[in-house]
Formats: C-alpha cells, sequence, structure tokens
C-alpha cells in the first residue's frame, strides 16, 4: 500500500503537501486492480470544498471530505480548462449524470490534468 500511496504525489510537481493525506489513502482503496492513476490535482468547489482529483485509465475521480464524484472515461462529454498562471485555473469535466466544476487549481496541473482526461477518452 505504501507504494500507491507516494503515486499521487508523484505523479504533477507541487502536489506534494496540498492534498489531504486521508483522501490520498482513500484514493488508493478506491483503485480496482487494473486501475491506474494518470494525473492528480487538488482544488476546491463550491458544492463540495476542498478536492483530490485523479484521472485514472478508467475514469475521473473527485474526492471531498464525505463526498465521491466518479464518471467513467467512456462518458465523459468534454474536459475544459479556463484561468491562466497568475490567477490559477478551473475545470469542468461533464458527463452524463454529473458535472464537475473545480476552481483554484494551479494552471499547470490543470491543463495537465486536462490532458489525462482526453487521453483517456480517446482510448476509452
Amino acid at each position: 500500500m505504501a507504494e500507491l500511496l507516494a503515486v499521487p504525489h508523484d505523479l504533477l510537481p507541487g502536489l506534494a503537501g496540498q492534498a489531504d493525506p486521508a483522501r490520498v489513502k482513500r484514493l488508493t482503496d478506491l483503485l480496482r486492480p487494473d486501475e491506474r492513476i494518470r494525473a492528480v490535482a487538488t482544488g476546491r468547489s463550491t458544492a463540495q470544498g476542498e478536492l483530490l482529483l485523479a484521472a485514472t485509465n478508467r475514469r475521473v475521480l473527485a474526492l471531498a471530505t464525505e463526498d465521491l464524484v466518479d464518471i467513467p472515461l467512456a462518458e465523459v462529454a468534454y474536459v475544459a480548462t479556463s484561468g491562466d498562471s497568475r490567477a490559477g485555473a478551473a475545470l469542468v469535466v461533464h458527463g452524463p449524470r454529473d458535472s464537475l466544476r473545480v476552481a483554484a487549481i494551479p494552471f499547470r496541473m490543470a491543463q495537465g490534468f486536462a490532458a489525462a482526461v482526453r487521453m483517456g477518452i480517446a482510448s476509452a
């Protein structure tokens, strides 16, 4: 389990220290045996508060303290980012049942996360 716990912090520079360790543990517990993390990010949602985001080879996950948003990649209609390197970024992932809207993401982190989701959509 220690190896899995280290994976999200190693994926994108600057994540270490930003993600709640309990959410990182919860994320690793949610992963299926054939599921691999492609990107992680942290941000804030007006509905759920602070979030840990993960793009895997199968789905997009957003973990709040209590809530979980789980959007299979095959159901993602599109992903979009906005913002700039000074003000930070916002990210939107649209699925048929859920739309995930996250703000206060470092700009490069949001761009990398969106690219990982798009790569997953293309291969889903």
